[in-house]
């Protein structure tokens, strides 16, 4: 759910593309902009706290059992969550909840439901949440993870859609691939899906992202295109992205970071 944490990386740079041909964004639009990137690590987040516990799992109903016993190792503080299973099936409660990658304040309901393809950990992910500033995710994705070591993949297909915490909606739909480690607290994201916003369609296309925890990203791109243009956003670890299409740049403000 560890955003779509990646196809919601689209909606800031869908705002600077509306805008572009006015030659840049304003203070609150880029605000906007960044609370949309803010939340892009939820659904990464989401996945991490259900799947991870269920790595060593090779039936669903024991992948969901402990998931359920674990999503307060996750999330914080503890008592924040409650987590029932049933079968293959876990029904989060969140109330005002941190965790991994970003996730913050987030209160509301998630279902998991669990299944084992091969080696593999298949989670399918519903649920609407509201996170800190108001923002809101209508989470509806599912994911194949794999494990390495302590290294994680995951191939996500999402039909998600959410609003940032100034009111900007976006929706999407398509795939990417999510990977995290669970000793370095680090998330990489990379993939090519459509996103709307602003009312219209972008292809979308992320590559080489990449955030630890506490962290602002520290590296990677995010390029948007519609109507033969093109506007590149690029994270460097600052508190702020830059975003450039054609001649004209300018830079966007993020929420991260300790």
């Amino acid at each position: 759910m560890r955003s779509s944490q990646y196809t919601r990386l689209a909606s800031s740079l869908a705002l600077a593309l509306g805008l572009a041909g006015c030659g840049g964004a304003d203070d609150d639009e880029a605000s906007a902009s960044a609370d949309s990137v803010d939340t892009a690590s939820s659904t990464a987040s989401l996945l991490t706290v259900s799947a991870d516990p269920a790595m060593t799992s090779v039936v669903p109903s024991a992948a969901a059992t402990m998931a359920a016993a674990r999503a307060g190792t996750y999330l914080q503080p503890p008592s924040c969550v409650q987590a029932t299973a049933t079968g293959a099936t876990v029904n989060y409660t969140l109330t005002n909840c941190s965790g991994p990658y970003g996730l913050a304040q987030a209160s509301g309901t998630v279902t998991a439901v669990f299944s084992m393809q091969g080696a593999a950990v298949g989670v399918a992910l519903t649920g609407n949440l509201t996170f800190a500033r108001g923002a809101r995710l209508n989470v509806n994705a599912s994911a194949v993870v794999t494990a390495s070591g302590t290294g994680r993949t995951a191939t996500v297909t999402t039909m998600s859609s959410g609003t940032g915490a100034r009111g900007q909606s976006v929706t999407h739909n398509g795939s990417y691939t999510a990977a995290w480690d669970t000793a370095a607290m680090c998330l990489s994201l990379s993939g090519s899906f459509m996103t709307t916003s602003l009312g219209r369609s972008f292809s979308t296309t992320v590559a080489n992202f990449r955030k630890c925890a506490g962290a602002c990203p520290q590296s990677g791109t995010v390029a948007v295109s519609a109507a033969g243009r093109t506007v590149t956003l690029t994270y460097s670890g600052a508190n702020t992205a830059s975003w450039s299409s054609g001649s004209r740049s300018g830079t966007v403000a993020l929420f991260c970071g300790s």
